[in-house]
């Protein structure tokens, strides 16, 4: 039997819960342990982490995955034109139920924690997100593409704009694209531009 300690958050207490685990699954686990330089506890503990954050949940909206070789291959025969076409289809028909299915609600701070998600979880892009003065800024690195950047620049921009009502200001590269808004668009539970859905089962 090994003994693990999970923690339910960041700055949450630890839960001390012992496992029976399969021998396999145990070497396993020592082996990626040794690899990354960290402890066993610390491995499972993040394995724990995506799957109650991401796996269960994304497995029941719907997700699929593919490789990110595919993925660049089929934007490519797409022409500029029509990559904006699917990014508005993404911002209008799936980005309020991936939010709102994941947090209960659809509001500029859950946008954001939707958009870490697909980058810690989902492999879609690096997140990195600062604040200069009154500007909060939000830089996606991807790297696959001007094809991509148009993608991701449309649907985060047009999700802010049309879905959540306000203004934001974009850049984009081949690797990366680059959003800025103030940091009163903080449109929280409650807040006017807030859509709020039932818990769910």
């Amino acid at each position: 039997m090994t003994e693990i300690t999970t923690t339910r958050a960041p700055r949450s207490k630890s839960v001390v819960r012992s496992f029976r685990l399969d021998e396999d699954v145990d070497k396993s686990l020592h082996k990626y342990a040794l690899q990354e330089g960290i402890s066993v506890n610390s491995l499972v503990n993040r394995a724990l982490r995506r799957y109650v954050l991401w796996d269960v949940n994304a497995s029941r909206f719907g997700g699929v995955t593919l490789a990110g070789a595919s993925l660049t291959r089929i934007m490519s025969y797409l022409s500029d034109d029509q990559v904006r076409e699917y990014a508005h289809w993404v911002a209008e028909n799936s980005v309020r139920d991936f939010v709102t299915f994941f947090f209960g609600e659809f509001t500029l701070p859950t946008l954001l924690k939707g958009l870490k998600l697909l980058a810690d979880y989902g492999g879609h892009f690096e997140y990195e997100e600062s604040t200069s003065g009154r500007i909060r800024t939000v830089l996606l690195k991807h790297g696959r593409g001007m094809k991509w950047s148009i993608h991701y620049g449309e649907w985060v921009r047009l999700a802010i704009e049309k879905l959540l009502g306000s203004k934001v200001e974009s850049e984009m590269t081949e690797s990366q694209v680059l959003f800025r808004f103030p940091l009163n668009l903080d449109y929280g539970a409650g807040g006017q531009h807030s859509t709020s859905v039932e818990s769910r089962s």
